[in-house]
């Protein structure tokens, strides 16, 4: 198996180093209130230390291929635009994949490069699913395998889902009425008292979502038969060749 970093951070150790600066000077700013900071032009040599050492936190295994749906055809034209080589399932396949599924999405308030980049939780699951013709099949096998890897990643922090290309998989399409969930919730609680233990336990340790009134009955119906199970599914699959099979 192949794995490739995706994320790194400096350690602690450094080396000393001479920096090549210019002097500054402080002086107060009656209009910001604060100290104003001026260069002189002085060339000054400054003692720093150098934390030139880094570390992986977070890896994968490079599959032999992703699986792209054919009808997102943005991600198709992106993956394009990188000179990155596909090609198209000329029939519909019964494939073994890998698959993510994504939890708990956060926004970027402020945007940045003109998006709303994302953090969410990932959950790998393996399964067999039927992908229809014309789904896009991106080898790794070619020169461009790490930009592959780094763009349909969830884990990499440029990835095409952490910039919001998937936004559309956080969006919950089917809701219930409090009404309704409010009936479903107490029976589902009174039926499962695992569930409702589950239940009791995040409102104890989840400030905001025991303020949450919608939240607190939302939590049953995501319990329910009647919950989209494409929620927060990642739609580009993995294949990966065990290594017995190589």
């Amino acid at each position: 198996s192949r794995y490739l970093p995706l994320r790194f951070q400096t350690t602690d150790s450094s080396r000393p180093m001479l920096f090549k600066g210019i002097d500054v000077t402080y002086e107060h700013s009656d209009i910001s209130g604060e100290d104003r900071r001026t260069y002189t032009g002085r060339p000054v040599d400054i003692a720093a230390k150098y934390f030139d050492q880094t570390k992986v936190t977070d890896s994968v295994i490079v599959p032999d291929a992703y699986l792209l749906p054919a009808e997102w055809t943005r991600i198709a034209d992106l993956v394009r635009l990188h000179g990155i080589n596909f090609t198209q399932l000329s029939k519909d396949s019964l494939i073994a994949v890998e698959r993510y599924r994504l939890t708990q999405p956060k926004w970027q308030e402020r945007p940045y490069e003109g998006r709303h980049p994302v953090t969410y939780k990932s959950e790998r699951f393996l399964e067999k699913a039927l992908f229809p013709a014309g789904t896009y099949v991106v080898p790794t096998s070619q020169r461009t395998a790490r930009v592959i890897v780094n763009l349909l990643e969830p884990q990499g922090p440029d990835s095409f889902v952490a910039w919001g290309f998937f936004d559309a998989i956080f969006e919950q399409k089917e809701y219930g009425e409090d009404y309704v969930l409010e009936k479903l919730a107490q029976k589902m609680s009174a039926e499962n008292p695992a569930l409702r233990s589950e239940f009791d336990a995040k409102v104890a340790a989840d400030s905001v979502f025991a303020k949450n009134a919608y939240g607190r009955l939302n939590f049953f119906y995501q319990h329910s038969p009647y919950w989209d199970a494409g929620y927060g599914m990642y739609p580009v699959a993995r294949i990966v060749t065990p290594a017995s099979q190589k």
